[in-house]
């Protein structure tokens, strides 16, 4: 598998070690021919790159911030909450150049290497694997890969979430927002009174390492 890691303005390509390392500008200027995409190649704030075959992955990284989304209750309501969340990371998955599925983790810090843990995250329309229901999103493969990936993020927040796969926003809640939250209340209630500053401190729940999970979406 080759594996293409974004830190510091440095771009690292590796197998099972380091074959080459090069600065970031080179390498999008190279890798429309390598890897025949155009370019611009990767959105600016993506920090990996994986590809096995026919299939491949971008991990795109947001840091912390407060974001307002909207909520379909259980009675069908629809309901605005601003939470804060941790740093959040979106990963596309390809199949050739149509986009085959989402993955979503979040994190209580900025990952820095493959071996560190991704997190549960704990937003509805997700199932156990951090697999994301899109709904009737529809994908073009007729655009640059870092315009779709962009697309795929402002889609996501801006729908609204409902009660389907809603295991994780149950389950894997951190319990300072659940002690936060009022008697029968929905947990983003007490969600939204935790401040940015805590949110990466939260009790936030292991998935799995970065590098299982690419191992797992590039069998």
């Amino acid at each position: 598998m080759d594996v293409i890691t974004i830190k510091d303005g440095i771009v690292t390509l590796s197998e099972e070690h380091v074959i080459r390392r090069v600065g970031l500008d080179a390498f999008k200027d190279k890798l429309a021919v390598g890897l025949k995409v155009q370019t611009p190649v990767l959105p600016r704030a993506s920090i990996l790159y994986a590809a096995k075959g026919i299939r491949s992955l971008v991990v795109l990284e947001e840091p912390p911030q407060v974001r307002t989304i909207e909520y379909r209750t259980p009675r069908g309501a629809i309901r605005a909450f601003t939470i804060p969340l941790p740093w959040v990371y979106f990963v596309p998955i390809f199949h050739n150049s149509a986009l085959d599925q989402l993955q979503l983790y979040f994190s209580p810090k900025g990952i820095q290497s493959d071996a560190d843990f991704l997190f549960f995250p704990t937003l509805p329309n997700t199932n156990e694997d951090c697999h994301v229901c899109l709904g009737d999103y529809r994908y073009s493969i007729t655009r640059s890969l870092a315009s779709h990936i962009a697309d795929v993020s402002r889609y996501y927040w801006a729908s609204t979430f409902n009660t389907d796969l809603s295991n994780l926003y149950s389950t894997k809640m951190p319990e300072e927002i659940r002690d936060a939250t009022p008697a029968s209340g929905e947990l983003f209630e007490g969600w939204a009174k935790i401040s940015l500053e805590r949110v990466t401190g939260l009790s936030w729940h292991e998935h799995a390492r970065l590098n299982q999970v690419i191992t797992r979406l590039l069998p």
